[in-house]
């Protein structure tokens, strides 16, 4: 082979052998992202009042910092989509929950680790964080970092009937 298309080579052969590591990467359910690789793992999920839906946290494990998706499942229609990707969030992982309605209509992402606005955290520590209208798909955040969302309080939770919770006084 000519020298003069040894480096072209080279560089084909190098393309080539990084494709085949991220192809069997993202088959093992890896991707590169902020600096580090990742894979999803489940950390929470939460079934409707009328075993309709359901909702998954799923952590996307990134070296730096923490970020999740919340997918909604419609089991009727045996559909899912992801509404919500975080932004960068405190760590460890472990303290959210979701409380539902009662009409399985709304839920709401509580926590004790997220970076919310000084008035979205509750007498008892917890933070709200998400709120989520199924029919309208109408999402409401308070984390300070998201500037995309509307934010909400305890007095827009007031006119819901919550399931085993009152997040207000």
């Amino acid at each position: 082979m000519p020298s003069e298309f040894r480096p072209a080579v080279r560089r084909i052969g190098l393309m080539l052998a990084l494709l085949a590591a991220g192809t069997l990467l993202s088959y093992w359910g890896f991707t590169l992202a902020n600096f580090g690789a990742t894979k999803a793992e489940i950390t929470l999920r939460s079934l409707s009042p009328d075993d309709s839906r359901r909702v998954t946290l799923r952590e996307l494990k990134v070296f730096l910092d923490r970020n999740f998706v919340l997918e909604l499942e419609d089991l009727k229609a045996n559909s899912h989509s992801t509404i919500f990707r975080s932004p960068d969030e405190g760590f460890p992982a472990g303290s959210e929950r979701i409380i539902w309605s009662t009409n399985s209509d709304r839920f709401l992402l509580l926590g004790r680790k997220f970076m919310v606005f000084e008035d979205a955290v509750m007498t008892n520590g917890e933070q709200l964080y998400l709120l989520y209208e199924i029919g309208t798909g109408t999402l409401r955040c308070n984390a300070v970092q998201q500037r995309t969302y509307a934010r909400f309080t305890t007095n827009d939770l007031k006119e819901v009937a919550w399931l085993g919770y009152r997040p207000y006084p």
